[in-house]
C-alpha cells in the first residue's frame, strides 16, 4: 500500500500495551506517496487512568496528554 496522495503528514503514535494497536509499527505497510511523504512510527505512554484509578491504554486523553502527540499539534500550526 501506499501512503494516501492526500497525506501531508503522518505520525502513528502507539502504545505497546494498547490492545487496538495491535500492529505499532505501520511504516514498513506503506509506501511513500506522490510527494514523499511517510508513516512515522512514534511509540509513546499512553498514561491514561480513570478517575477510578484504571489504566486505560486505548483512551484517547491518554495520547493528547502524552508529550510526543502535544509538540506534534502544537508544531502543526
Amino acid at each position: 500500500m501506499r501512503t494516501p496522495s492526500v497525506v501531508r503528514r503522518w505520525t502513528n503514535f502507539a502504545d505497546r500495551r494498547d490492545p487496538v494497536a495491535a500492529d505499532v509499527h505501520l511504516s514498513g505497510d506503506y509506501a511513500p506517496n506522490n510527494r514523499g511523504v511517510e508513516v512515522r512510527d512514534d511509540l509513546v505512554i499512553n498514561g491514561y487512568r480513570s478517575p477510578a484509578g484504571k489504566a486505560n491504554y486505548h483512551k484517547s486523553y491518554g495520547y493528547l496528554r502524552a508529550p510526543e502527540v502535544s509538540e506534534a499539534i502544537r508544531s502543526s500550526f
